[in-house]
């Protein structure tokens, strides 16, 4: 099994003005994907957006342009079966009231709208969810999140309503019970009551909410930090996350394990915990990095399902500074004249992943391991990521400047150790001097999609000699 690119790879590059990232894409799987960008409009109180859609070869397919108000963003996307959203908001100038625009394009003939969301006035909006013309607006409000459930057909918005101030741990369809499935934590509590259920069946208007505390062996003995959930049939939602036990609460660990814990139709079912301490797959160098540095933390990574079989990806890591001292004295050192120095940050360090996977009564069949060598991210985000392969085996990859890093798995079994390969430009007398916000995420089958911006210089005196370009690269593993 490889990477594999052709000799002049497949691949879509934009150029654009140096260090100005402005293009953006949705993946629209075995349909292809849609790049789009603003551009200058005639009208100075305007901005144009260009949509351009390309197939799975990177053949250009259609294109239109969406005209909207000055200063409109780009926030998110989405795609359901028949439709492909993307969600736009005007928040600036601050004195103005917001805009919120949604476009609508119908996958079946490419027609496409624009309609304007008048009763959402939160000017944080972060993601979109989507079944149908059914739409979630995970949005911001005072340092709590909102949500709301939007009907496109109908127009109409419903608010989650005011049960507590809170945070979403995920919101995920179940199109078996006609009903969305969100995790819930609480935004301002000193003594967290752990993860809640919410549960909003979108043809009934009907809500119920659950509290995944009540499902614990002991309440006071685990408490519920995060949630993920993944549906698996009509009657069986898997969910996963991390918890820690009360040993720990008050310690620098603030994540004991992963726990596994069942949704039967409509009720939870007993949980599953999983310490990290009795891992199968564990570093060496585990113990010595944990008391080199008291301020490990733990990201909750993305999930994965195949074979039969559910991934969660945690990934550990701790906040980098540098410390400068001034005031120097012989003889007491620095810091002895009163100068406490300066603090840099220097980014987010992160140290290994771990992947443990289940089944779908949320027995643990296997978990992984990877290490990070020196990886810094300036923003926090997860790294990991699961594909389960039709051989039954499990591919864990990430990016890093401009290579794309895998291991090979099954099970416990490491059947390829980390290799690397490049993301090749246009030609072979490119030289790539730095890479920005790339990224890779499963495209359709075996074929992925890499995207980013590359800043080259080419050695052929012929031709431009420098450019700033956004691309998207197309890799299949085989």
């Amino acid at each position: 099994m490889m990477w594999a690119q052709s000799d002049e790879p497949l691949r879509i590059e934009l150029e654009s003005a140096k260090d100005q990232n402005d293009y953006q894409f949705a993946n629209m799987q075995e349909e292809g994907v849609l790049v789009f960008y603003p551009t200058d409009s005639p009208n100075p109180d305007s901005l144009s957006w260009v949509f351009v859609h390309y197939d799975t070869n990177f053949q250009k397919n259609y294109h239109f342009t969406i005209v909207f108000p000055l200063y409109t963003e780009y926030i998110s996307y989405s795609k359901s079966d028949n439709y492909l959203y993307l969600f736009f908001q005007k928040r600036f100038p601050k004195k103005e009231s917001v805009r919120n625009f949604l476009v609508t394009i119908q996958l079946s003939d490419h027609h496409y709208n624009i309609r304007e969301i008048r009763e959402l006035q939160n000017r944080e909006v972060f993601e979109i969810f989507s079944i149908d013309d059914e739409i979630v607006i995970h949005a911001g409000d005072n340092k709590k999140d909102s949500i709301y459930f939007y009907h496109n057909d109908l127009d109409k918005l419903y608010s989650l309503g005011d049960i507590f101030p809170y945070r979403m741990e995920f919101c995920v369809p179940d199109t078996f019970n006609h009903r969305w499935l969100v995790g819930l934590t609480q935004a301002k509590s000193e003594d967290p009551s752990g993860v809640f259920l919410y549960e909003y069946n979108f043809l009934t208007q009907k809500a119920r909410i659950q509290n995944f505390q009540d499902k614990t062996p002991n309440k006071g003995d685990h408490i519920y930090n995060s949630a993920r959930a993944m549906v698996i049939n009509a009657d069986t939602t898997l969910l996963l996350g991390t918890y820690n036990t009360l040993q720990d609460r008050y310690s620098s660990n603030l994540h004991s394990g992963v726990y596994s814990l069942l949704l039967l139709g409509w009720e939870l079912d007993s949980a599953h915990f999983y310490n990290y301490a009795n891992l199968k797959t564990k570093s060496p160098d585990d113990n010595k990095k944990a008391s080199s540095n008291l301020n490990l933390q733990v990201l909750v990574g993305r999930t994965a399902s195949g074979n039969n079989q559910y991934a969660l990806a945690t990934e550990v890591f701790y906040p980098e500074y540098d410390y400068s001292y001034h005031g120097y004295d012989p003889y007491y050192g620095y810091g002895y004249f009163g100068d406490a120095g300066t603090t840099t940050f220097i980014g987010y360090q992160h140290v290994n992943a771990y992947i443990t996977t289940f089944d779908q009564n949320g027995i643990l069949l296997w978990d992984n391991y990877l290490q990070f060598n020196n990886l810094v991210t300036k923003q926090l985000y997860p790294i990991v990521h699961l594909s389960f392969l039709e051989n039954g085996e499990t591919l864990i990859y990430y990016p890093r400047n401009n290579r794309i890093l895998s291991m090979l798995v099954s099970g416990y079994d490491i059947l390829e150790k980390i290799s690397a390969i490049n993301i090749e430009s246009k030609s072979s007398r490119d030289v790539v001097e730095y890479n920005v916000d790339t990224e890779i995420e499963p495209w359709y089958g075996n074929y992925f999609l890499v995207s980013g911006y590359q800043y080259i210089r080419n050695r052929d005196k012929a031709i431009k000699a420098k450019r700033y370009v956004f691309h998207l690269n197309k890799l299949e593993y085989r």
